[in-house]
């Protein structure tokens, strides 16, 4: 049972580093996207995003039906220590030591795709407000007046439509 078992998480944490190892990649693209400040690049790194943010969501069911297996009947108490804890020497380790890795990876994906969440909501809203100023005027020019509050507008539409 315990080699099928190190075969098992053997086989999960390999799974784990490539989706992660992709994962990371896929951020590094919206990054460099974002790097060229066009709308496009923003509308693509937000597919990314997208597509990252789905991801992750199923990755969560796989490991959800991976732990159902290798820790039937036990959601309260699944634990990768525990099952590791199982595994006979050098299996226990080498896995451990991998796990190790893998779970360092996940925490700095976690921290990278957050950073970019808000690095690409700071540009949608960057878009939002210059085209709302584009159409409908400046609520605010983006001073400060002397009580710390923003000045009023110079109520000037930039582009204006007569029909």
């Amino acid at each position: 049972m315990s080699n099928a078992l190190a075969d098992r998480v053997t086989d999960f944490l390999r799974d784990e580093k490539t989706f992660l190892q992709q994962a990371r990649a896929a951020i590094d693209q919206a990054r460099a996207l974002l790097a060229t400040p066009t709308l496009d690049a923003t509308e693509q790194a937000l597919r990314i995003q997208r597509d990252l943010v789905q991801a992750v969501e199923a990755r969560k069911g796989l490991r959800e039906a991976w732990w159902g297996t290798a820790a039937p009947g036990e959601p309260n108490r699944r634990s990768f220590t525990r099952i590791l804890s199982t595994l006979p020497e050098p299996a226990r380790s080498n896995l451990t030591n991998e796990w190790r890795g893998i779970k360092n990876q996940a925490e700095r994906f976690s921290t990278e795709l957050k950073q970019l969440l808000a690095f690409i909501r700071a540009s949608v809203d960057c878009y939002q407000a210059f085209f709302q100023d584009l159409f409908r005027g400046a609520t605010t020019d983006g001073r400060y007046g002397p009580n710390g509050r923003t000045l009023p507008p110079a109520n000037v539409v930039f582009v204006e439509t007569r029909g």
